[in-house]
């Protein structure tokens, strides 16, 4: 049956791809309940060692220090021994590498009375199986229970701050995870809490449990589970608050935290100061307020939260959503983003401003909220309030209810520990930092990658060639263990080398990867830490969590204090060519990556600054998903981050620092420009910060890019001005969305097309700069050539029909004009409540139930029965669906005619409606994967293109969504309702009109891309030309070779003929032949001038070229640039491609109307949009 066969398929592509180099094509899940965490074995941990610290001891078993776990015994010295354990970098020593810890515990409950100090370089990890509880006493004495930066008891610093073992920006590389926390026996009255985590990069939270007092039933209780007032973090994820004062606490220079849930507590956020923090994929219940920000502050003195980003979350039975301390109805001070925020039950306001003013009282899920600049285009306008989306959400970024996508770091509970094979025991690698292990590795990674899980112990693993990860490899370090590339393959920046490649280019399949770093030495000014040329064969199958690229700073890399002191321009002092290569091959998830160029030694006791030299940071060219969750590069001399041809990225939080030597040397010193790499054009006085180039789709949620230094003097950053520009990008680039851009340090914030579109002096928000959104043009500009906007999302047969949510309205009130959007009612869609009373979010897919009957006054429902009883149909069929449905009706004795406008239809007062807008524009821009039509069987006499909408339409261009139109016979529907709901007898038709364009499935997954001015050599293409046989025509010699050729008339100033496209009497007829023809895989695209039309009308492509055929010729898409038609009849008027909807369709863009100049000998059913 059709749906089982479509389900079938898709269960297809989870099956994991063979592996070339082993006989195994995947590690299967092997773990029953009762097996132990895999971690818990400690002969798996055995050889891990530090290469630089003979001796010491990497993994610590808390209860081989003493630890008991019973809940009853003080396990606070035991714990904080297996900590300290080795000389370690406690308080006094500022960083150190060479000391790291892997603090290991079992199942049970922790009793403690003072703080777990976790030093430097240290993950504390619970078994994941059965999460261990950290339990304070009542009579517990401390900040926290973990304590990850304490204060000196009576030290303060000049400014009255207190002083801590670490500074909090420089505070790396450290974790928690899998634990309960739990402050319960402490008094209501003190300020227990949980974690104080004052940390930077390379840091995370991860899978705990914070419980306090509730404040649902002690409203008087002090308690807080993460306490966070400085630092330049960092990640966190996976986290569950129960009661509480204050969920968290949380101040910082930027974060990113997905996945959180809190409950039951006073406030569950409070925000004092940040520079910007992204918020994905957070739950609030049950609390008085969710969001409690400090605002208002725009100087360094009295810095409070500057932006706050919160994404795909849910707000339910809380007095108040938000709530911000200051009143700014006209200007910015604090900028605040909601993108798809869903608030339930709210007893006062959504969002709240201290004067008691309240905003977005009717925001719906699927809107957006902005409080802050906004810019369009060079125009800055405050603004505060609810706005439908204007920022589509592919296909590929989201998951089945249009969330954007994420996925927790993998710990491998389901497998045994027998799955487990360790590079140092039967790969034979040494991992001292001595040895190379290139050879060791590699045979390694080829033999038994997709057999086992591969671990890495802790070591440095030094290589003087590329490794070579394989499709279905799973790589797990050991707390950072670490691959150093080094030796002369890696010296050349003219031919440049990955240190580690994951993937061949065409690889599909399985790749993860976590707790690693990817190092280099000195002298490595070709080496690419990392290039990833895998693609995931599903939504995060290939991906990183808790990955770094760390580029000098550190033992081994001799690029350190004493080599490479801030005077030196050597490149001995060179770490790398590129940090990250994301290839146009590659695509996956990609969650807490730092990439670091280091700008001082973690081993030397002062940390001392260095020059090291970095060209790039992360070069992303992949077309299809990339996620960049919780990412940072920085220090790196030409950018920190580069877009480069690439689409479909969701991206957030992204940081960045320039190097501090800037400008001196000037770069791209001691580098070189390569345009292969992202490079941007023209010379620039210090390095940027992101440049996107001939790219589309990119999503920023979340841009934190500093400048703090100018040749290491820091005399600019009171006058904000430690460098000029920050981020670029081309005009060539389309549908790039940036929210909430923050900058420190930089004159102009954003330049687009070489000209500042954004200035810091505009947008003070505290030490910082604030943008709360920026977004290019849909299209590239006219007469531009290049990458143009984004591809669409093509519908790939078969049709899936699954279950079905009723969503319906009334279209037979004939009442409303065209130009008035009818509003869908969202509460049916997501205000409704389920069994469990929690309203529903939208679901990912939609599909449109059409029926064409003439309205029959006898039976004024049967449309609205028809669609009823389709979707009873189908919930049955499959309970599990995940789509809705909308259902309209038309009355095609109505005037609505192909003469006039195919895309809108008249009612009976001779009133125009567009069908697709006043239906469908509100459902349409929440549906973020596939969008389905279905029609009754039609009558004869409808003009079939009447009921498709085309990309061009407004939700489409926001979607990226494509439509593909299914007959059924409204008899079918009666016999299976007959049947019991048997969906056999429902039998899908073709659709006898058109399919709009790219609604069957491609020839490849090649996208045409225009990345220069695509004019070809007149002598070539002659010659191809010739070619192709002679067919006939009224202007000789017209050639059919498999592709369109059309004819572009742009009017002159002379005389002109007399045909339905010839100019006006007394103008002059200048004509352009655009020639367009699929040479199999390579899709050939060229252009041929017919007579002596300006050079300029060849350059005038505004869209992708995309071939979607299966073996048929076409359909190809694309948009004319800025021609017209200008007919008396105003049969055709391309112009500007208006946006105001007022364009026509019928310009002889169909291949198969043969009449006139237009487009002769082309085959029938292809269409241009």
């Amino acid at each position: 049956m059709w749906f089982k066969a479509a389900l079938q398929s898709l269960a297809a592509l989870s099956i994991f791809i063979h592996s070339a180099q082993s006989t195994c094509s995947g590690v299967v899940p092997q773990a029953s309940s009762s097996d132990k965490f895999w971690m818990e074995n400690g002969g798996l941990h055995t050889r891990g060692a530090s290469a630089y610290n003979p001796g010491y001891k990497v993994f610590r078993n808390v209860k081989s220090y003493g630890a008991v776990g019973n809940g009853v015994a003080d396990d606070t010295d035991a714990i904080n021994k297996a900590i300290s354990d080795g000389g370690r970098c406690g308080q006094g020593c500022k960083s150190s590498t060479i000391s790291p810890a892997i603090i290991y515990f079992p199942a049970g409950t922790y009793r403690v009375t003072k703080p777990i100090v976790p030093f430097y370089f240290t993950s504390l990890v619970g078994d994941y199986k059965n999460k261990p509880v950290l339990k304070a006493a009542s009579n517990f004495v401390g900040v926290a229970v973990i304590d990850a930066d304490p204060y000196v008891p009576g030290q303060s610093n000049p400014d009255g701050s207190g002083i801590n073992w670490w500074q909090n920006q420089n505070n790396f590389f450290r974790s928690v995870r899998n634990f309960v926390i739990d402050v319960t026996s402490m008094p209501s009255s003190t300020k227990a809490t949980g974690i104080h985590w004052q940390v930077g990069q390379a840091t995370s939270l991860i899978n705990l449990d914070f419980k306090m007092i509730r404040a649902t039933e002690d409203s008087s209780t002090q308690h807080q589970g993460l306490f966070s007032e400085n630092g330049s973090g960092g990640f966190m994820s996976d986290l569950t608050f129960d009661g509480g004062l204050y969920g968290m606490w949380i101040s910082n220079q930027q974060f990113t935290i997905r996945n959180v849930k809190i409950t039951n507590a006073g406030t569950a956020i409070f925000e004092a100061w940040n520079w910007g923090f992204t918020w994905h994929n957070i739950d609030i219940e049950n609390c008085l307020v969710g969001f409690d920000i400090l605002t208002g502050g725009l100087t360094l003195a009295t810095q409070s939260t500057g932006g706050v980003l919160i994404v795909d979350s849910w707000i339910k039975n809380v007095v108040i959503g938000i709530r911000t301390s200051s009143s700014q109805p006209s200007k910015l001070g604090g900028s605040v983003v909601l993108d798809q925020v869903q608030f339930s039950n709210i007893i006062s306001a959504n969002i709240q401003d201290n004067s008691g003013v309240v905003m977005a009282a009717n925001a719906n899920y699927g809107d957006q909220y902005f409080q802050g600049n906004v810019y369009s285009g060079v125009t800055k306008s405050y603004k505060r309030g609810t706005f439908h989306p204007s920022t589509h959400r592919p296909a590929s970024l989201v998951n089945a209810f249009g969330a954007y996508f994420s996925r927790s770091r993998p710990q491998y509970q389901d497998y045994k520990d027998v799955q487990f094979q360790s590079v140092k025991d039967i790969g034979k690698a040494a991992g001292d930092g001595v040895k190379d292990d290139t050879a060791a590795i590699n045979s390694f990674l080829q033999n038994y990658g997709g057999c086992y899980i591969l671990l890495f112990e802790a070591g440095t693993y030094l290589v003087t060639d590329t490794i070579v990860v394989p499709p279905n490899t799973i790589i797990v370090g050991e707390m950072f263990s670490t691959i150093l590339g080094s030796g002369s393959k890696f010296a050349d920046q003219k031919n440049p080398r990955p240190v580690l490649k994951v993937g061949n280019p065409g690889d599909t399949g399985v790749v993860e990867i976590s707790d690693m770093v990817i190092a280099t030495t000195g002298g490595s000014a070709g080496a690419i830490g990392i290039q990833w040329n895998i693609k995931a064969s599903k939504q995060g199958s290939a991906g990183m969590w808790d990955v770094h690229v760390r580029l000098g700073g550190a033992k081994g890399t001799n690029i350190n204090a004493a080599n490479c002191p801030t005077s030196t321009t050597n490149l001995k002092c060179a770490s790398a060519f590129l940090g990250f290569h994301i290839t146009r091959s590659g695509s996956g998830y990609f969650e807490n990556v730092w990439v670091w160029n280091a700008d001082h030694d973690l081993d030397d006791p002062a940390e001392s600054k260095i020059n090291s030299f970095s060209a790039r940071g992360i070069l992303v060219e992949s077309t299809a998903a990339v996620f960049l969750v919780g990412t940072a590069s920085e220090h790196h001399v030409i950018y920190q981050y580069a877009f480069n041809k690439a689409r479909n990225v969701w991206a957030g939080l992204i940081q960045t620092e320039t190097p501090y030597f800037h400008p001196t040397p000037q770069p791209p010193a001691p580098f070189s420009i390569n345009s292969n790499y992202g490079d941007p054009p023209g010379t620039f006085s210090d390095a940027w910060g992101v440049v996107i180039t001939l790219s589309s789709d990119i999503f920023i949620y979340g841009a934190g890019l500093y400048s703090f230094f100018k040749t290491y003097s820091q005399d600019c950053v009171p006058n904000r001005n430690c460098q000029d520009n920050m981020l670029l990008i081309d005009q060539q680039s389309a549908d790039v969305a940036i929210f909430q851009l923050t900058t420190a340090g930089a004159t102009n914030m954003l330049s687009y097309n070489n000209v500042s579109v954004a200035k810091q002096a505009d947008n003070i928000n505290g030490f910082a700069s604030t943008v709360t959104f920026w977004e290019t043009s849909h299209s590239v500009p006219q007469g531009q050539c290049g990458v143009a906007r984004r591809a669409l999302e093509p519908y790939n047969a078969p049709i899936i029909l699954r279950r079905f949510d009723l969503l319906t309205r009334q279209s037979e009130d004939y009442l409303y004009f065209w130009n008035t959007p009818a509003r869908i009612d969202t509460e049916l869609m997501v205000g409704a409540m389920e069994d469990d009373g929690i309203r529903r979010r939208p679901r990912r897919n939609c599909v449109f139930y059409v029926n064409q009957q003439n309205v029959d006054p006898s039976d004024p429902n049967y449309a609205r029965t028809r669609a009823i009883q389709f979707a009873a149909i189908m919930n049955a069929a499959d309970p599990g669906g995940d789509y809705h449905t909308l259902y309209d009706v038309y009355d095609n004795a109505a005037a609505f005619t192909d003469t006039e406008d195919p895309m809108r239809s008249a009612n009976v007062g001779g009133n125009r409606r567009n069908w697709f807008r006043l239906t469908s524009e509100r459902f349409a821009l929440l549906c973020e994967g596939e969008v389905f039509l279905i029609v009754e069987e039609q009558p004869a006499t409808i003009w079939p293109d009447a009921i498709w909408v085309t990309h061009e339409e407004p939700a489409i261009l926001r979607n990226g969504l494509v439509t593909r139109i299914t007959e059924i016979r409204p008899s079918d529907i009666g016999v299976a309702l007959a049947s019991n709901n048997d969906t056999r007898w429902i039998t899908p038709h073709n659709y006898r009109g058109h399919q709009p364009p790219g609604a069957i499935p491609r020839r490849d997954d090649e996208k045409l891309e225009l990345d220069e001015c695509a004019v070809i050599d007149p002598d070539k293409a002659g010659k191809k030309w010739d070619a192709y046989p002679e067919v006939g025509g009224d202007i000789a010699p017209y050639k059919d070779f498999g592709g369109c050729t059309m004819h572009i008339h742009q009017w002159g100033s002379s005389s002109g003929g007399g045909g339905p496209f010839d100019p006006p009497p007394g103008q002059e007829s200048y004509s352009v032949e655009v020639t367009l023809y699929d040479n199999g895989p390579t899709h050939k695209i060229g252009f041929l001038t017919r007579t002596v039309a300006p050079v300029n009308m060849t350059s005038k492509l505004d869209r992708y070229f995309i071939v979607t055929a299966d073996g048929e010729k076409g359909p190809l898409h694309f948009t004319l640039g800025d021609q017209k038609w200008q007919s008396d009849d105003g049969s055709c008027s391309v112009g500007g491609w208006d946006h105001g909807e007022d364009r026509q369709m019928d310009c002889g863009f169909r291949c198969d109307w043969m009449g006139g100049d237009s487009t002769d000998h082309t085959p029938p059913e292809i269409w241009y949009a």
